[in-house]
């Protein structure tokens, strides 16, 4: 008979924030695509992304001006303790209603394809430096590279930061009998929300 003694927290948390601005090198048509070829944002970054300063909590940047059609690109390297499920959140400010973008995700290992979920429609928050957080579905981040887009499909907004929260793991601990100290693992999931 097995006898549940209990659990273990397995998890190594390994939450991580892409800031907008920094998407990856290689210029037009491989780390963004811009409409244009000028940075509106009037700061001191090169290429067609549009960065300005930002008033967000913690300061730095944002990219704004965003506009249907354009994107960024981002290659973050995970690790072993890393991989996982990971809830995605956006940070995004703007002056109208019905603006929307998606995520896609391509592993090392992989074809591109929209992150389940990721789509999100969402209206004014207020003022291009008033900020929200939009909820923009989860997906399982393999070892090795994986490479997340920022695709626009309905602009004019602007967006300061993308953050993956881990999904915490536990192990349940169970007891094959009571005359034996062996144990065996179950691995389930728990959703902790940071």
């Amino acid at each position: 008979a097995f006898i549940f003694v209990g659990c273990i927290n397995n998890a190594v948390m390994a939450d991580f924030v892409i800031e907008a601005e920094d998407y990856d090198a290689g210029g037009e048509g491989y780390g963004y695509h811009d409409s244009d070829t000028v940075n509106s944002g009037g700061t001191t970054f090169t290429g067609g992304v549009d960065i300005e300063d930002c008033t967000d909590t913690g300061g730095g940047y944002n990219v704004g001006w965003i506009q249907a059609g354009e994107w960024l690109k981002y290659t973050k390297k995970i690790t072993a303790g890393e991989e996982g499920y990971y809830n995605i959140q956006v940070r995004v400010a703007s002056t109208s209603d019905a603006k929307s973008l998606r995520l896609l995700n391509k592993p090392q290992y992989g074809l591109n394809q929209i992150i389940q979920g990721s789509e999100i429609i969402f209206n004014s928050t207020g003022g291009w430096q008033t900020w929200q957080t939009k909820n923009a579905g989860s997906l399982y981040l393999s070892e090795g590279t994986n490479t997340i887009t920022l695709d626009s499909i309905k602009g004019s907004f602007n967006v300061n930061y993308i953050k993956f929260v881990k999904i915490t793991d536990y192990k349940l601990k169970w007891r094959v009998d009571t005359t034996t100290t062996t144990y065996s693992s179950l691995l389930v999931s728990q959703t902790d929300y940071a």
